[in-house]
């Protein structure tokens, strides 16, 4: 090969390497700019990929500023009582939460990784009544490439 080609070859894999560089970059500022739709959006995406029957409408999905760790699935009750009437009440709050910190830290890739790591748990929930990183987990994780516990902190740089 001659010398000329050699160093076509190379300014070829430079270019390439560079336009892959960029598309990288303006990928995480689309995710940047508006997680929590991207967020919802790829979520929907790979339930549909990996059949999971997701009820949308029972949990809020959250990008949290807040927790340090990759994301969570919380269910929370509360119970109050009126004064006046005497009256006890209770509600359910269920969260889908995952780090805006996992993606400012460590990029969309370890973002999506967590989505998919929450989505499951979501769907122990609606399914299963319960969540954890057991037998159902491990079958949902081995289908979508996803590691039982955490890979990242949401704070780790």
């Amino acid at each position: 090969m001659s010398e000329s080609t050699q160093l076509g070859a190379s300014i070829a894999e430079l270019t390439s390497g560079v336009g892959e560089m960029r598309e990288k970059r303006q990928t995480e500022e689309a995710w940047l700019d508006d997680p929590k739709g991207k967020m919802m959006t790829y979520a929907r995406e790979v339930a549909a990929e990996y059949d999971m029957d997701i009820d949308w409408m029972e949990f809020d999905f959250r990008v949290s500023q807040r927790t340090k760790r990759h994301g969570a699935v919380k269910i929370e009750e509360r119970v109050g009582r009126d004064p006046f009437s005497d009256r006890s009440w209770t509600t359910t709050t269920k969260e889908m939460d995952v780090s805006i910190n996992v993606l400012k830290n460590h990029g969309v890739e370890k973002f999506k990784h967590a989505i998919r790591h929450e989505l499951i748990h979501v769907w122990q929930y609606q399914h299963t009544g319960s969540m954890g990183h057991g037998s159902s987990f491990d079958e949902w994780a081995d289908q979508m490439d996803v590691d039982t516990y955490a890979t990242c902190r949401a704070d780790d740089r």
